[in-house]
């Protein structure tokens, strides 16, 4: 009984100093926690939905350096082709060249020959002849 009456006592109080009555002041923070339970509910929406995203652009990136790596694999074996077969031409021009040089020297020496040969004094091939 003394609680009503001191219950009674501070509404009429709060009426007196222009406050709203407790009844209101319980509704008013019930509507202001529903509308603070809404935009909780709204937050963590828009968490999830972020982190739904964020999933899906880092799946994408892992997607992405997927086919990069495929693409650089690619690459560096067209590299390694390309490599071996510029080695493989280069081998090739490489040993015409030493050929081309051989036969070059081949010949410069046969006439090297061939001038010595001509140069040289004509031996008589009767030389027992002579001795006689």
């Amino acid at each position: 009984m003394i609680f009503r009456f001191a219950t009674r006592v501070r509404e009429i109080v709060r009426v007196l100093r222009g406050l709203p009555p407790d009844e209101a002041i319980r509704q008013r923070t019930m509507a202001i926690n529903a509308q603070l339970a809404k935009l909780r509910e709204a937050r963590l929406a828009q968490e999830k939905y972020r982190e739904e995203v964020a999933l899906q652009e880092v799946h994408m990136v892992v997607t992405q350096m997927a086919q990069l790596k495929e693409s650089l694999t690619a690459a560096e074996q067209a590299a390694v082709q390309f490599v071996d077969q510029i080695g493989d031409q280069a081998k090739a021009q490489l040993e015409d060249e030493w050929n081309h040089k051989a036969e070059t020297l081949m010949t410069t020496v046969a006439k090297t020959q061939e001038k010595f040969v001509a140069d040289l004094p004509a031996v008589p091939q009767d030389s027992k002849s002579g001795t006689k």
